[in-house]
């Protein structure tokens, strides 16, 4: 072989060994690590508990006597058990035996068990004193305290082992019981005004089935004399009482699940209150407290939200009332064939909307057109310009009414001493950093003009922080009710929820706020009556009234928002509208010009005055093609520019149980008789520290 082939081989081996020594290594770690955590833990799929019965007998003496039965079905082999008692909540354990079922080992002629054989007797388990850490043998057990725990550990015939190992994927089921004597686990309340004691025993707690699921189970408590069942208080509510017994069952526990009982009788045992009965009932009277809060905070919190809701759309109504709905003092004639006074076309628009939108300053624009302030005509295709059409400032900006001074200082930022034309691509700084600037003005004509009687702009403020403030309340209070009572629910959530909607729809009002005067609504009115004129005549009037009206109110027809319908007429034979005016100097945006046309301003019409296929009409370099539908856009363009737990009657019930509780209604017993007068926390006999519990399983 050559030397390379041999180093290969040598490499190749190389990674077989270090693979194989890492698997071995792994398997190592692992079973060291499964041996150090299985001492206390069971593979749920090995066992499950096909029933597990719990008898406790109370004794005149005050102790009791526990039997716990369990009947476990086995996968695999196991050959010891243990149970750990928690010693938290009794004072001591004795008197422990252990019984347990040996394993089947009569087989038939086919090597099977016997299926009919009945169950054996159990057999009772030796206690032996050895070592804790030492394992127990085969019927063996050792009991003792290990810290705050009682153990007990006990060792049978391992599982399994007598079968064919074919027949090993059947459970084997063995009957195990464990009794054992417990003294101080029974409360005495004997101050009270008719004495009382109680049992709380958790009989299976929810480590018992995290080691494996129980198929059924029940809680037996014998008393050592018959009570009156009026005479008695428990909890959860028993499936049998009879005499002195009291039986509870229970069908599938899963993980998690846990089966504690409890209940008061009066005081006929000799028992005395134990020493954790004290700590015990602190404890106790602090988790009721602690309910009691809670279930008050949720029905404060609940009617909380009940008001925010309430008050804040009252709050909406009053506002729509006062800022958004307007209400006329006079008389306002459904359709006025004239405008109602001498207002600009640009306040109209502003004035009936109380918005500031492109076509008010389109009307604007077109005012000061017609006033000869500026001229808008044609850009000529030497000239290269962006635009279709340039705006010249004829005159000095001073000469226009205040509102038109800020719109021209916006497109002539730069030159403003007359005469200087600029394109009309610059218009677009109208919706920019001036927009705000535009808006003030308009509306402070309005405001000036007794319309307003402050500006929209400054109302929508107030009510903005108006809305914050509510806003704000809802979590402030809240978060009070949370504090008051140091108690958390869920419910706590809703009133600030209800604050966010309330929130929400009143920012939907925020564009309709202004406070309009009474001339202003009453102006308002009669401007709408005029625009319902407008809208039906864009649809009946043609030829030279035709002519005579555009010329007139197209600036309004623009402010209204109804051009879509009235350039759709001026693109028809009948309806070509005339010029501004007789005079030379026709304002181009009332002609129509052919796209890519040569400059000249002046529509060339048929001899029949009609306008030839495929020209489209604009005004002020206004695109009909692009603003057609201004009503619709025009916010849309001034934002995208400017930047754009318990169920309710179940917590009711505990909050008025928690009232009830705290004016002094004590908590009533099984047919009216209290137990709870020697105690805060135990009204009705129920209390949340149970004795008994811990956990359970197998190796």
């Amino acid at each position: 072989m050559s030397e390379e082939g041999s180093r290969d081989a040598n490499i190749a081996k190389g990674c077989l060994s270090t693979f194989a020594f890492l698997i071995f290594v792994a398997i190592f770690v692992g079973s060291a690590f499964t041996n150090s955590t299985s001492r206390d833990s069971t593979d749920r799929s090995s066992v499950r508990w096909n029933d597990y019965d719990v008898t406790i007998d109370v004794r005149e003496d005050g102790t009791i006597h526990v039997v716990e039965n369990q009947k476990v079905a086995f996968r695999g082999t196991f050959r010891t058990g243990f149970a750990e008692i928690p010693m938290e909540h009794l004072e001591s354990i004795s008197n422990v035996a252990v019984a347990v079922e040996p394993g089947p080992r009569d087989l038939d002629n086919n090597g099977l068990i016997d299926r009919d054989e009945a169950l054996m007797s159990r057999e009772p388990v030796t206690s032996v004193q050895i070592s804790s850490t030492s394992l127990v043998g085969p019927n063996e057990f050792r009991a003792f305290e290990d810290g705050d725990v009682y153990r007990i550990d006990y060792g049978f015939d391992p599982t399994n082992q007598s079968r064919p190992s074919y027949s090993r994927l059947e459970p084997e089921s063995r009957r195990i019981v464990l009794e054992y004597d417990v003294s101080g686990a029974i409360r005495d309340y004997p101050e009270a005004a008719e004495p009382w004691q109680q049992l709380h025993w958790m009989a299976i707690s929810d480590l018992v089935t995290e080691i494996a699921d129980i198929d059924g189970a029940s809680v037996t408590i014998n008393l050592p004399e018959d009570v009156p069942a009026a005479d008695m208080a428990w909890a959860p509510e028993p499936d049998e009482v009879s005499g002195n017994q009291l039986v509870w069952r229970m069908g599938k526990m899963g993980e998690g699940d846990d089966f504690d009982v409890q209940v008061a009788f009066p005081a006929i045992t000799s028992a005395t209150a134990p020493a954790w009965q004290q700590a015990a009932d602190a404890h106790d009277a602090e988790i009721e407290a602690s309910a009691n809060r809670r279930s008050l905070a949720s029905l404060m919190l609940l009617g909380a939200g009940v008001l925010v809701v309430v008050g804040g759309g009252l709050a909406l109504l009053y506002a729509w009332y006062t800022s958004v709905n307007e209400r006329v003092p006079g008389l306002v004639p459904d359709i006025l064939p004239e405008p109602p006074e001498d207002l600009p076309a640009a306040l109209v628009g502003a004035l009936v909307d109380e918005q500031v939108n492109p076509r008010d300053i389109a009307a604007a624009i077109m005012d000061l057109d017609a006033r000869d302030i500026v001229r808008i005509e044609a850009a000529s295709a030497e000239s290269g310009a962006q635009s279709q059409y340039d705006i010249t400032l004829l005159q000095p900006i001073e000469t226009a009414l205040p509102y038109e001074q800020v719109i021209l200082n916006a497109i002539f930022v730069r030159k403003k001493t007359p005469p200087v034309t600029g394109s009309f691509a610059s218009l677009g700084v109208l919706f920019g950093a001036y927009r705000q600037a535009i808006q003030d003005a308009v509306n402070q004509a309005l405001v000036d003009r007794g319309y307003f009687s402050e500006l929209p702009s400054t109302s929508r403020r107030k009510w903005g922080l108006a809305l914050k403030i509510f806003l704000g309340l809802s979590v402030l209070v809240a978060a009070t009710i949370l504090i008051a009572l140091q108690s958390w629910t869920w419910w706590a959530i809703l009133p600030p929820l209800c604050g966010i909607l309330v929130y929400l729809a009143g920012t939907r009002l925020t564009p309709s706020i202004a406070r309009k005067t009474a001339r202003g609504a009453e102006t308002s009115a009669r401007w709408k009556a005029f625009e319902r004129y407008l809208q039906q005549t864009g649809g009946s009037v043609f030829g030279e009234e035709w002519r005579t009206i555009s010329a007139k109110y197209m600036p309004w027809v623009v402010a209204f928002g109804i051009d879509h319908q009235w350039l759709g007429r001026m693109n028809t034979p009948a309806g070509v509208p005339g010029h501004w005016a007789s005079s030379s100097s026709t304002p181009v945006w009332m002609t129509g010009t052919r796209r890519g046309a040569s400059s000249g301003g002046s529509l060339h019409t048929s001899p029949g005055g009609s306008v030839g296929t495929g020209w489209a009409p604009s005004w002020g370099g206004w695109d009909a093609s692009k603003w057609s539908d201004m009503q619709g856009t025009s916010n849309n363009l001034l934002g995208s520019i400017g930047g754009a737990s318990d169920s309710l009657f179940s917590m009711m019930g505990d909050a008025m149980e928690a009232i009830g509780k705290s004016s002094g209604s004590g908590g009533g017993g099984r047919g009216g008789s209290s137990f709870g007068g020697g105690s805060a926390h135990s009204s009705g006999g129920h209390s949340h520290s149970s004795s008994g519990g811990g956990s359970r399983g197998f190796h």
